[in-house]
């Protein structure tokens, strides 16, 4: 069974608090909440909703925001290097990719973006 965790971007004071589940301020309206994927990247760093992770597997690589999927998860590759979207990630290659920020904290990353 997965571990269900989210961690929150504070859009007040512009932060990001991981483990709001036993925080009183998840309540508040200040928070984007996103919710942790129970996937961990290849240097075992959990993967969360709204993550900028780096696919590369020595034939593709690409930049992608992880997002939720009707059952799973999604990534959607951001352009310019969008080779292509994978659905349902879970099983695909984890072992490939690599967090290198999020689309709050990390926006510089996403310039590419249409």
């Amino acid at each position: 069974m997965r571990e269900i965790k989210f961690r929150g971007w504070n859009k007040v004071h512009k932060h990001m608090t991981y483990d709001l589940c036993s925080s009183e301020q998840r309540h508040t309206l200040v928070w984007e909440l996103m919710q942790y994927t129970g996937l961990k990247d290849k240097n075992g760093t959990e993967i969360y909703e709204g993550d900028i992770c780096e696919y590369e597997d020595g034939e593709y690589s690409f930049i992608a925001i992880v997002e939720p999927d009707y059952v799973n998860w999604f990534l959607k590759g951001v352009s310019p290097k969008d080779n292509f979207n994978i659905n349902g990630f879970h099983d695909c290659g984890k072992s490939w990719l690599e967090i290198i920020g999020n689309i709050y904290e990390n926006p510089e990353l996403l310039e590419g973006e249409e």
